[in-house]
């Protein structure tokens, strides 16, 4: 579940939550150079104690 920067994973009906940041984005290409994309990247930027050790 997503709401706003907070996702929310299950597990055994309980949930684990965490905030995300953004941590920067990355130019996907192919080796041929005839697809290309974009890859955006997510960091934990404050979890609850069970998701993280």
């Amino acid at each position: 579940m997503i709401d706003g920067d907070t996702v929310a994973f299950f597990e055994g009906g309980k949930p684990l939550e965490a905030c995300y940041a953004g941590d920067g984005c990355e130019i996907l290409t192919s080796k041929k150079g005839n697809r290309m994309g974009v890859k955006f990247r997510f960091g934990i930027a404050l979890a609850s104690s069970h998701l993280v050790g």
